[in-house]
């Protein structure tokens, strides 16, 4: 007894891992910044996107028609961006900046949102998750309103999450606020507003507290419905233009597969996001189906019901509009919005069945719980193994998801950068030959005709038409073929082009190289 007296004065005490919420708002701080500076960076290289384009010339030409019926437009984007082309001129980065704007808007909602978790370890791999998606952190650095959207859905997310500690109707007021805002930033996240209002409408029909039909409830019920119906009608009028056909056709590679696979930017592309989008709809299945059996044993709605809600709400609905109206399925971008929702879901689901046992110590005839034993004893022991195994995943995973982000902007964002460097080179170099005729790629023409041919008049003089080579590169389909003989230049970004006009004996000049595109002289009529 002595000699164990003697071992534990001696005993050298061992050093914890130590995670406040001060070292947390430090990390959130420079991790920010860090990728701040890299949106910023991207957003002043990168060249327009087909889609900014789009906006650009509905508001440069005051096409209001257009900018109505087209689904590309998201109302407070174009807003901005009409307000820096009135500014600024043509400047591209100006019309970004909203966008970059809404990056550490984003980013403090997440963080929010990882620390209503007490445990810091926990709190730290939730914000790595939320944050560190190299897709959804692409569109903070174009002119589109994707980003701004997943900007208010954080701060959506996060309001809810404090609401549901009492519900108070109160705080509903700022929920629809913030409905209305994500429906200006973006219309397809209708279906997040759906779940949302369903989450109010499941208070009044199980006459919560304070959630009878009253002044307040009706007024919230109203605010809902005209931001459905006001967000359904601009729907209806690209459904009636013909532009919302942006889409899937099968539910579960539209949702899930599209999503995954450029989170990793099509790498092992054939496996690795199938195991992903696999796992994502377990993820669901498990943890809605939880919550809903917790739901119907306590009738309570926590956080862990409403997050459900807006989850199934998101998926059915997404079912029922492709069925009825034969609407596309959520799709790459369009999908995003079930990331931040499913993610904080499955951590609430982690915590409960972590952190809840449902066994309690067993107690003395004193009603105290019992000192001495076995069982008292291991329980201190057992959460501190807990604590050091978060610990552990949380640092793991952060790492990881911080290193796949720097390896995916090194090997995606470079690239577009280069990819997309040589479009004014190109075209002013067939002003100098002043071609006939010339054919490209929808890359080079849709950008030259609604953005390229404002910023210089010169680019208008240019004889051009799109050409589909995919088409053309598998030398079979003759209809292309006979298409390029109104051509006396082409753009080729496919090697495959130029092996077919070796095997058609086509006489041809190679121009100039642009990285992988080649200006080529068409020096014979196609037979």
């Amino acid at each position: 007894m002595a000699i164990l007296v003697f071992a534990k004065k001696i005993s050298i005490p061992t050093r914890k891992i130590v995670l406040n919420r001060k070292t947390l708002w430090w990390i959130h701080v420079i991790l920010t910044l860090g990728l701040w500076v890299a949106l910023i960076y991207t957003a002043l290289n990168i060249k327009i996107s087909y889609d900014e384009s789009l906006s650009f010339y509905a508001l440069k030409t005051n096409d209001w028609r257009k900018l109505i019926g087209l689904a590309n437009t998201h109302w407070l984007n174009s807003l901005w961006m009409k307000i820096t082309m009135l500014a600024s001129g043509d400047n591209l980065f100006a019309m970004r900046i909203l966008s970059l704007a809404a990056f550490p808007l984003y980013a403090t909602g997440v963080f929010k949102i990882a620390q209503t978790f007490k445990n810091p370890w926990f709190a730290l791999a939730l914000y790595a998750l939320l944050l560190l998606n190299p897709y959804s952190l692409q569109f903070f650095a174009l002119a589109r309103g994707y980003g701004l959207a997943m900007a208010i859905q954080a701060w959506l997310i996060y309001e809810l999450i404090v609401a549901s500690n009492e519900w108070r109707v109160a705080s509903w007021y700022r929920i629809c606020h913030l409905c209305l805002l994500m429906m200006l930033a973006n219309f397809s996240y209708l279906y997040t507003v759906f779940g949302v209002f369903a989450i109010f409408l499941l208070h009044i029909i199980l006459r919560k507290k304070d959630y009878e039909w009253n002044k307040d409830t009706a007024k919230i019920t109203l605010y809902f419905t005209l931001i459905i119906l006001g967000t359904a009608a601009n729907l209806m009028i690209y459904q009636h233009t013909g532009d919302l056909w942006f889409g899937g056709q099968h539910f579960f590679e539209s949702v899930f597969f599209s999503v995954w696979l450029r989170y990793i930017y099509y790498l092992s592309a054939e496996t690795l996001p199938q195991i992903l989008s696999y796992l994502t709809l377990g993820i669901i299945a498990l943890t809605t189906t939880y919550f809903a059996y917790d739901f119907f044993r306590k009738k309570e709605i926590n956080v862990g019901v409403g997050l459900s809600i807006i989850v199934l709400t998101m998926l059915v609905l997404t079912l029922f509009f492709h069925f009825a109206f034969d609407t596309p399925y959520l799709f790459k971008r369009t999908a995003l919005q079930w990331w931040i929702p499913v993610m904080v879901l499955f951590f609430i689901w982690v915590k409960k069945i972590r952190f809840s046992s449902p066994f309690t110590p067993p107690e003395s005839s004193t009603g105290q719980a019992s000192k001495g034993g076995q069982t008292s004893a291991s329980l201190p022991l057992e959460g501190a193994g807990r604590r050091k195994h978060t610990a552990f995943l949380s640092i793991t995973i952060s790492i990881f998801l911080l290193a796949n982000f720097l390896f995916q902007y090194k090997n995606n964002y470079h690239t577009r950068i280069e990819k997309q460097r040589y479009d004014e080179v190109i075209y002013n170099d067939l002003l100098e030959l002043n071609p006939m005729k010339v054919g490209m790629s929808p890359h080079f023409t849709v950008q030259l005709n609604h953005y390229y041919q404002y910023k210089n008049e010169e680019f208008a003089t240019l004889n051009y038409a799109p050409i589909r080579e995919k088409k053309l590169a598998d030398c079979q389909n003759e209809t292309e073929w006979q298409d390029l003989t109104q051509f006396d230049y082409i753009v080729a970004s496919e090697s495959e082009t130029i092996d077919c006009l070796h095997k058609k004996n086509i006489k041809f000049e190679l121009v100039k190289s642009y990285g992988k595109h080649q200006l080529i002289h068409i020096q014979e009529k196609i037979k």
